[in-house]
């Protein structure tokens, strides 16, 4: 390979590449060649893109340009990695304002939709945030003439095709979500009126600088692109029909960039606290970005060593308008350092997943009513990558919210513990198990997204998802305490004895599938 080796991924010749969950390869040495560039470094493995194992880096953080050197690596295997997705609205790689504290490894599977080597003329030191907009899915095909990467809109979680991408096979439905290869929960998209300003946010296990911007195409369109260009299966597309695919869905998505709300209408919210805000000083690119006369927003936190290193951009606290108390301040410097004496070497400037980053954008007063696909792009500064994700929204004319049939909790009457009913409806409601996407495998259940609701001051408001909506008292769903159920988890002898003593008193037995038998009483 000439010149420095692509940020995070340390391979000239790149298959089997790893972007599934969990692919690992044999053990193997790689040379790496270096060259000056203050921006660009290495990072220690729970930073890369690739996870290693049995392996240690050293941090390189360059103050100065430096002269090429080689570093000889050796590792026992890799492992795919996301960085970044977007969370707000409730994105199709399933991200969520809960997301941010999901483990590593599975906040990476959700993560893993993105483009990696994404550099210009042949140079790593040239990342995308160099030129906003401009990097295409033509540069990624052609890149590595013998290795062609798909760039879409919505991400991929395979760059080998288009199948491998949101929205194209995998959730291809409205409200549909995926993990990957997996099937993820199914959601009530959100409702945006037309002509008004929106919330949007996405969260970063890693920052890597750089910004963003959001883009709509409806999903009527979206669909035709398939329908007009590829063939069926997918996989048997020629290139033609996939270029012409990828064009296709590209201007669609680029033809409705959004705008953003003006004012400081960019703000970081901790851990998915309405309250815990950080309200921005909001920093733009407009002047050669593509599509033409098009608003990136910068990464409002930089990267470590981003500024310090000579690189662009703002120091953490100097981005700052304005805190929303006195806790969020508190927790700002615990994660960015102190002000005046930390610019971007905080603990958690390059891993700031504790914080959302959120705007309001504004959504068109012309645009035909429907079902749309929002793309977030990021492109990033300090790697050269791009992470792509889209969500489901339908935008009409009037608010048609989902009624909920339940009153709001007061902040005591709250649960906080991990029982499955709620105290306001104990006695005549019984919480019904959550879907495993949900639930993720007994970590959350219905009084933890009633408490997570009420953080945005609306206890109902993961309602709108219809697995919660089903299966969750406060939401109107669950099962009448009347019923009596009897858990195939507690064994064969339990069941049978316990079916035997309930039979004394049933006026009714029937079947529910899924949660073993139940019996009216």
């Amino acid at each position: 390979m000439v010149g420095p080796p692509p940020h995070g991924h340390p391979m000239s010749a790149p298959p089997p590449y790893g972007y599934g969950p969990s692919m690992t390869q044999p053990s193997l040495c790689l040379k790496l060649t270096v060259s000056s560039f203050a921006p660009y470094r290495f990072m220690a493995p729970s930073d890369l893109p690739f996870r290693s194992v049995g392996l240690r880096l050293i941090q390189l953080v360059p103050m100065a340009p430096m002269p090429f050197f080689a570093i000889l690596v050796c590792s026992l295997g890799l492992e795919a990695a996301g960085h970044a997705f977007m969370t707000v609205p409730h994105s199709k790689n399933n991200g969520y304002p809960g997301s941010y504290a999901l483990p590593k490894g599975e906040y990476y599977t959700t993560a893993s939709w993105w483009l990696d080597r994404s550099y210009f003329e042949g140079d790593p030191k040239k990342t995308p945030w160099l030129r906003p907009g401009h990097f295409s899915w033509r540069d990624a095909r052609d890149l590595y003439p013998d290795f062609q990467q798909t760039f879409h809109p919505c991400g991929c979680y395979n760059p080998h095709g288009v199948e491998f991408c949101a929205g194209v096979e995998l959730a291809s439905g409205f409200g549909e979500t995926t993990m990957g290869p997996s099937s993820g929960p199914r959601i009530t998209p959100q409702q945006w009126v037309l002509g008004t300003s929106q919330e949007t946010a996405f969260n970063m296990y890693a920052n890597h600088g750089g910004g963003y911007v959001y883009m709509l195409c409806k999903r009527s369109a979206f669909l035709q692109c398939r329908l007009d260009h590829l063939a069926e299966p997918i996989r048997l597309s020629s290139r033609e029909q996939v270029d012409a695919y990828l064009q296709c869905i590209w201007d669609c998505f680029e033809a409705n960039v959004l705008e953003f709300a003006p004012g400081n209408s960019q703000w970081l919210e901790y851990q998915a606290q309405r309250g815990m805000n950080v309200s921005m000083k909001v920093e733009s690119k407009t002047d050669g970005t593509l599509p033409e006369g098009s608003s990136w927003r910068w990464i409002p936190i930089p990267d470590t060593a981003q500024i310090t290193g000579g690189g662009e951009g703002t120091c953490a606290w100097d981005a700052v308008a304005s805190f929303s108390n006195d806790l969020v301040k508190e927790k700002f410097t615990e994660d960015f350092g102190g002000e005046g004496t930390s610019c971007d070497t905080g603990p958690k400037a390059h891993n700031p997943n504790n914080w959302q980053v959120k705007d309001q954008v504004l959504v068109p007063a012309n645009l035909a009513p429907g079902e749309y696909l929002l793309s977030w792009r990021w492109d990033c500064y300090m790697a050269d990558q791009i992470w792509s994700n889209c969500a489901d929204v339908e935008i009409t004319t009037s608010t048609s919210q989902t009624t909920s049939t339940t009153t709001p909790l007061s902040t005591s009457e709250m649960s906080t513990g991990t029982t499955s009913t709620t105290s306001q409806t104990a006695s005549t409601c019984t919480d019904s198990e959550l879907p495993v996407q949900w639930s993720q495998a007994g970590r959350f259940d219905c009084a933890y997204f009633q408490t997570r609701g009420a953080t945005y001051s609306r206890p109902d408001a993961y309602c709108e998802h219809a697995a919660i909506r089903d299966a969750c008292c406060f939401c109107g769903g669950g099962r009448p305490a009347s019923l009596a159920t009897i858990s195939r988890q507690k064994g064969r002898r339990a069941l049978r004895h316990g079916t035997l003593a309930l039979l004394q008193n049933a006026t009714t037995v029937r079947h529910h599938t899924g949660h073993g038998i139940m019996l009216e009483l």
